[in-house]
């Protein structure tokens, strides 16, 4: 079933999502901890890895939880153009707002958002799981 707009940002909130890009061997989809800020979806990473290719593009985000024993899960899709976070004071405001540190370690310091041009999600309900 079709999820609205507001379901799909209280689905959101934050932790571990998947960003589609395109590099020079096409596209890919990678994992990235991520936050929402101020109606945006932001990560970070560092300046030569894959998902730092989304900067200046139209980017596919994707978040789901899919639980395989119940036959149920969801999926939210946000789709908006990514850009590069550099006005020291933004930067200040995600760090504050970030729960975790990337699980990828090393030095991740750059911000990349993402600015929903359109936001969809699904439910997955199975009327004859055991559930």
């Amino acid at each position: 079933m079709e999820l609205d707009e507001a379901e799909c940002w209280e689905l959101l909130g934050g932790g571990v999502g998947r960003v589609g890009v395109t590099t020079g061997a096409g596209p890919v989809t990678l994992p990235v901890n991520y936050l929402v800020v101020g109606g945006e979806v932001a990560y970070r990473t560092s300046p030569d890895a894959a998902p730092a290719r989304a900067a200046d593009h139209e980017v596919a985000f994707e978040v789901n939880r899919i639980d395989d024993a119940f036959t149920r899960g969801w999926s939210v899709l946000v789709v908006g153009e990514a850009r590069t976070v550099t006005e020291a004071r933004a930067v200040r405001r995600l760090e504050a707002h970030s729960r975790t540190t990337p699980w990828a370690g090393g030095a991740r310091d750059l911000w990349i958002t993402v600015a929903p041009g359109r936001v969809s999600g699904r439910r997955i309900l199975v009327r004859d799981s055991p559930a």
